[in-house]
């Protein structure tokens, strides 16, 4: 909304007139859903017209930024609870089922939208891992930049970061006044982040990356005109406006923040925290029932690994083992670009197995990147960046080469299936490609989709990987990882844990590397319960294969089956569980 006020203004406003017409608009329920599902996805597009342009390619929104100052998160709260009461008032007797499903995936995403707005979430806008101070450098490198008119649009979002980042200071601002700030421990990194982004040498500026080779034209005095606009840009906005955030943080948020890393700390912080476990696993599952369906997990787990221990000869304990993993040289790669030539060979040994598990695979394609260098020491070992066809974008892969000694080849091949294939890229991209409402685009249930990320690691052996005892060793302490998130995770934010009580129990169930650990660690204390979402996600889809296999027997298809896990995009794990237990018995008959 930054960047084309008055257009924003205007469309908002037509949102408030839609929304007062629309119980007056028909009494026939089926247009009554119609409007509203019509409506859903305008209002979700308005509401965050950056993420419609960039990652869902409605290029109408293309050159906004989000709006995301206090004032806009209570006119959103108003629109999600008109909304609702539009839903209310419908007579659901005999719509269709398509019908209905939709207006119960718009109820659940409206009130839980209410209720996170009311927690005041919003104030805590930065942190080390998802901060709006690196989405924004991240979504400049993303848009391409393939004509003149793309090089506008550019130019046009980059004028307008230093009114975003006006926003996120009155945000903290006002979180500070609340008492409503994060740890400390999320925020230190923030402050080398920023000033790593901060280039006094502007050709260097991570904002410049998209107009060092400008290679839509061949005309030497266009391409000036635009860099030198670009350069002016980040020397006399971007740059002045990341020095004010810094100074800002330093001198006087960081000292502000939390000492306790707990979100228990905070004013009803176990009921808000709670409501984001429900909301990241789309359970009903308490804090309670996942802390100990962690330390069951972690215990089968590592039945397993000692069963791989001691077929692999090694003579020693497991302490013993987990430092030889962590140590031995023969496991570690000596230069950054071997590293990700590692994760390219992977990548292409999976890509032509996928047919034998899968009946659809997608049009786009995906590459592997280093991840940026003012971002890695505070970044995990790796994760995906979605592409978008309309924006001519590729999916991207990033691996951390930061601190080579951290990142074991054993680890690689489970990675490279979560991030990657048949992981992220395979599942986002094929979701893309759907033909569904628009507010459907929106809906990302981080159960489905982490927990399918999380399942994929699963198949290396069937993708021909894992003929390591190593590498095999290495997925289960990715799957041993994910199982010690239910308990960390839980630990910190409901029983109260210290970083120093997570990190001594990581280590002392884990051979990850330290530094991955201290990452982890540090990386749940920012995002209460989102980490858990991986293992529930994953139990449920596997739960859901043995059901199949169980019922179908000869006749189960491991494509077939995939194939409806993924058909209907990101979705509720019981919505999920009614899509495959409809394909069992339709099979059966």
């Amino acid at each position: 909304m930054v960047l084309t006020a008055c257009n924003s203004f205007a469309q908002s406003s037509r949102i408030d007139t839609r929304l007062t017409q629309l119980s007056r608009q028909s009494d026939n329920p089926k247009e009554q859903v119609d409007s509203i599902v019509q409506l859903y996805g305008d209002m979700l597009k308005e509401m965050d017209p950056t993420a419609a342009s960039f990652a869902y390619g409605f290029t109408a929104y293309d050159g906004r930024w989000t709006d995301i100052s206090s004032h806009a998160s209570i006119r959103n709260k108003a629109w999600y609870q008109q909304i609702l009461a539009a839903i209310k008032k419908i007579n659901k007797t005999g719509l269709a089922k398509t019908d209905d499903l939709y207006l119960s995936l718009i109820e659940k995403s409206a009130s839980e939208s209410v209720q996170r707005i009311g927690y005041n979430l919003y104030l805590m806008p930065i942190n080390q891992m998802f901060g709006l101070h690196k989405t924004i450098v991240s979504v400049i490198n993303g848009l391409p930049i393939n004509s003149p008119k793309d090089a506008d649009n550019v130019l046009r979002m980059m004028a307008g970061i230093d009114q975003v980042i006006e926003q996120i200071l009155s945000l903290l601002g006002e979180g500070t006044g609340k008492g409503i700030v994060p740890a400390k421990i999320t925020i230190a990194p923030v402050i080398d982040q920023i000033k790593a982004i901060i280039k006094d040498t502007i050709s260097k500026s991570p904002f410049y990356n998209n107009f060092v080779n400008l290679r839509f034209s061949s005309d030497s005095s266009t391409k000036a005109i635009l860099q030198q606009k670009a350069k002016d840009i980040i020397t006399k906005q971007i740059n002045p406006a990341y020095q004010k955030l810094l100074n800002y943080i330093q001198n006087d948020y960081y000292s502000k923040c939390r000492d306790n890393v707990s979100l228990s700390s905070l004013p009803q912080g176990k009921e808000i925290y709670q409501f984001l476990v429900g909301f990241f696993t789309s359970t009903n599952l308490t804090a309670e029932q996942i802390h100990q369906l962690g330390i069951a997990e972690v215990k089968r787990i590592l039945g397993e690994m000692k069963s791989i221990r001691e077929k692999s000869g090694f003579k020693g304990s497991e302490k013993e083992f987990n430092e030889f993993l962590r140590t031995d040289p023969r496991f570690f790669y000596t230069s950054a670009s071997d590293l990700v030539q590692g994760y390219r060979d992977i990548s292409k040994r999976i890509d032509p197995e996928l047919v034998k598990l899968f009946g659809k695979l997608p049009r786009l394609p995906y590459g592997v990147q280093p991840v940026p260098d003012y971002a890695a020491p505070s970044q995990p070992t790796a994760y995906y960046m979605l592409g978008s066809h309309q924006q001519a974008r590729p999916g991207f892969f990033y691996a951390n080469t930061y601190d080579l000694k951290s990142r074991p080849k054993w680890e690689m091949e489970a990675l490279t299936l979560h991030e990657a294939v048949p992981g992220h890229h395979l599942q986002i991209a094929l979701e893309g490609e759907l033909t569904q409402p628009d507010f459907l685009k929106f809906q990302q249930i981080t159960a489905f989709t982490e927990g399918w990320g999380l399942y994929a690691e699963s198949l290396g052996e069937q993708l021909g990987l894992y003929q390591d005892i190593y590498s095999r060793y290495g997925q289960l302490t990715y799957e041993l990882w994910r199982a010690i998130r239910l308990v960390i995770d839980t630990g910190i934010h409901f029983y109260g844990w210290s970083s120093e009580e997570a990190n001594n129990y990581f280590t002392k169930n884990s051979p990850k590397p330290l530094k991955d650990i201290q990452v982890e660690v540090d990386r749940y204390i920012a995002i209460p319960g989102q980490a858990v979402s991986y293992k529930i996600g994953q139990l449920k889809i596997s739960e859901l294969k043995q059901t199949a296999q169980k019922a179908l027997g000869a006749g189960f298809s491991i494509r077939d089956f995939h194939d409806v896990v993924l058909g209907s995009g990101s979705i509720p794990l019981s919505l999920l569980q009614e899509n495959v237990n409809a394909w069992i018995a339709e099979n059966k008959r």
